[in-house]
């Protein structure tokens, strides 16, 4: 990139020294050979002129405003050399109406405003505008009657920097069918230093010395002695867009424009199907009446039939014969709790009503969301769910990338970038996010009993006690709530001792864990982690360690945190696997339990014997082959946890061997039995569909 703007520069001078009478040059050089960042002097708020020279890029970084700087330079020194008059513009970012369709940075970063790159946010990287008019004007008036040896910083004389949100408030003004594609607000610094290097290609160095920063010039030099007046940045913006339209570029109404609408308008009729808030009361007031119990309610299957023929035409499709046998009956009458069934109503309207809306996410009609675009939806909802609303808008974009990464997790095991509508909306996830927003939403759902403990026929999950409303579903227990956001963003922040946004090897090595127990992980397995996973490398890094970026952090805590899990357990067998065989044998065990001996024997513990962990591990397994340990084995002994545990964490070791003391601890404690040992039960994200959920544990690891 530098030798052939510099070679470039040299070619087209040089022809000015053979020239019997030396010419005038007027050479466009660039903002980039005055200031690569904006504490590019080592101050906040400094303000730029023609004197300045970019003293921070270089071929490792910002490569492209490096090249600017040293074909100026070279400019300069032929100019010595051979004896030719020299002035330089150096202008900022030019906009303005376009001449042809040649694509250039300028014309791509317009259309992509108005195409909805950034409508969701943008990162506050504030920008010198200047008209392409301007521009030109500039040239002509230096040849005229500029100074020889003069550099002419062009740039709109408001002697500020304005950011994307800014400039999108101008097109919109002008242009208002874009209003809704441009970008409305700003991600802050905070957001782009944890996300920014995987999510938008920016290194954190970058963010550190330009993001939110001011950015201010002066242009006093040649307004003086070129007499430059400048045309205001809303005719700049107003003007380009309408030149874009003119050269069929962008259009007033496209046909991307027409099949949206048509497709919204569609989607409203489909969402006015759906029980409004007026139905959904009726219907609370006649299976619940006012004066009844709803703690002692019930509903037999006579009444259920009568209460249909009195509830609002669109509700009568829920009461059927069989929505009514997929609730447990309560003995010895058979008839259902009231309370529950209600609450399996709300449930299932929450679930239709988040199907239709995100269609509207959907690029095209292939009932397919990208991670994009359920980036977009957990964007709009945030506001429609009240357990969410004490979250600062600073922390939104955090907050939304953490709730994606549990879809993209659990849902997309082949990791495509893409999860089906249909999957996403049938899914524990989907109902562990709409739980937020149905904690304390009504008295038959507060009032449901707690015998309803078990998932019913139907796929609809039970309604939470009372101890529960409020308590698990908006607490860390619910990955989508506030406060398990703000645990995942205190750990990874807490680990990031350098705070350059990224995690290393010795930082990763602290994890603890978001359990009751804390977590230890042993150095063979953060190595192994370090090894398998992806890891960011810093720009002009080279053979620099990797670094865990956030998104790589996200999932190796949801993994951790669900490890009965065939998601789970899929991501941490790749990391047992160390020779990637597809199975672990003895080999493997020893490989990753003598770090746990070791330890233990460090700190004055008696450790149990290699073959005495072995040959436990695999009675509990009972693999199909008695030397090995594939995926699938692990899956169908339901204590694959427990072996992971018994491997990379030393405490997880630890409480296994001691686990019958422990349960007399708890029972003493307590008062009652110790936790539920794993492989008895399931996170939220098990399902009655073993089998199935096999094949995509298998289809991550590429089996």
């Amino acid at each position: 990139m530098v030798d052939p703007a510099v070679k470039g520069t040299e070619a087209v001078l040089s022809a000015c020294g053979t020239l019997k009478k030396k010419p005038k040059v007027v050479l466009t050089s660039s903002i980039a050979a005055i200031m690569g960042d904006k504490f590019d002097k080592g101050e906040v708020g400094h303000v730029f002129s023609d004197a300045d020279w970019n003293e921070t890029s270089s071929l490792a970084y910002q490569p492209y405003f490096f090249s600017k700087k040293k074909a100026e330079e070279r400019a300069w020194e032929l100019s010595k050399e051979l004896g030719f008059e020299l002035c330089t513009i150096n202008p900022t970012f030019v906009m303005g109406p376009m001449v042809s369709k040649t694509s250039g940075t300028s014309i791509d970063f317009c259309k992509s405003m108005c195409a909805g790159k950034w409508k969701t946010g943008s990162i506050d990287d504030r920008q010198g505008i200047v008209d392409v008019r301007d521009v030109a004007l500039a040239h002509l008036r230096a040849m005229e009657r500029g100074v020889n040896g003069s550099r002419y910083l062009c740039s709109h004389g408001s002697g500020a920097g304005i950011n994307y949100v800014t400039m999108g408030e101008m097109i919109a003004a002008k242009h208002p069918e874009y209003e809704d594609m441009v970008p409305r607000r700003n991600f802050g610094k905070i957001v782009m230093y944890l996300v920014g290097p995987m999510a938008a290609g920016i290194s954190w160095w970058h963010n550190y010395n330009n993001i939110g920063l001011p950015f201010s010039y002066s242009t006093e030099r040649i307004e003086k002695e070129l007499g430059m007046e400048w045309t205001p940045i809303e005719t700049t913006f107003g003007d380009m867009v309408a030149s874009l339209k003119e050269h069929g570029i962008l259009s007033s109404v496209s046909s991307t424009h027409i099949r949206t609408l048509a497709k919204s308008r569609f989607l409203t009729s489909k969402e006015d199907d759906l029980l409004s808030f007026d139905d959904l009361s009726a219907v609370e007031a006649l299976l619940l009446p006012p004066g009844e119990d709803p703690a002692t309610a019930r509903l037999s299957y006579e009444r259920f039939v009568e209460v249909r023929g009195r509830v609002p035409k669109k509700a009568r499709q829920y009461f059927t014969a069989a929505a009514f046998l997929s609730f447990p009956p309560l003995q010895p009458s058979g008839a259902i709790s009231p309370g529950a069934f209600f609450w399996g109503l709300c449930e299932a309207l929450s679930l239709g009503r988040a199907r239709v809306h995100l269609q509207y996410y959907s690029p095209g009609h292939l009932g397919m969301l990208r991670e994009c675009d359920v980036d977009k939806y957990i964007s709009h909802i945030i506001h429609t769910l009240p357990s969410l609303h004490s979250l600062p808008p600073d922390f939104h974009r955090f907050y939304v990338f953490t709730a994606t990464r549990r879809f993209m997790f659990f849902l997309d095991p082949y990791r495509t970038g893409a999860v089906s509508i249909k999957n996403l909306v049938t899914s524990p996830v989907m109902s562990e996010l709409l739980a937020l927003g149905m904690v304390g939403s009504g008295n038959a759902a507060d009032a449901a009993p707690d015998q309803q403990d078990q998932a019913n026929g139907s796929g609809v999950p039970p309604p939470p006690s009372r101890s529960q409303s409020g308590g698990s579903w908006g607490s860390s227990a619910n990955w989508f709530s506030a406060e398990n956001s703000l645990r995942v963003y205190s750990q990874y922040l807490d680990l990031d001792k350098d705070r350059n946004g990224l995690l290393s090897k010795q930082e990763v090595q602290g994890y603890q864990g978001g359990g009751r127990n804390p977590t230890r992980l042993t150095p063979a397995f953060v190595d192994r982690v370090f090894e398998e996973i992806a890891m960011f490398r810093p720009e002009g890094g080279g053979q620099q360690q990797g670094e865990m970026d956030y998104k790589s952090f996200l999932d190796f805590v949801l993994a951790m945190e669900n490890k009965r899990t065939p998601q789970g357990l899929a991501y941490l067998f790749r990391l047992l696997d160390v020779r990637g065989d597809g199975y672990l044998d003895s080999f493997t065990i020893t490989y990753f339990f003598r770090d746990i001996v070791q330890i233990l024997l460090d700190n004055g513990i008696e450790a149990a014997k290699m073959e005495d962990v072995t040959d436990e591990i695999f009675d509990m397994v009972k693999p199909t082959d008695p030397s090995r340990i594939t995926l699938k084995d692990l899956l169908r002994s339901g204590c694959g946890g427990t072996v992971v545990d018994m491997l990379v964490d030393i405490n997880g070791f630890w409480a296994y061997d001691n686990r019958e003391s422990l349960v007399d601890w708890d029972e003493d404690e307590d008062g009652g039995g110790a936790e539920q040992p794993e492989g008895e039960t399931g996170d939220a994200e098990q399902t009655d569909h073993g089998e199935d959920l096999i094949g995509e544990a298998e289809a991550m690891l590429g089996m």
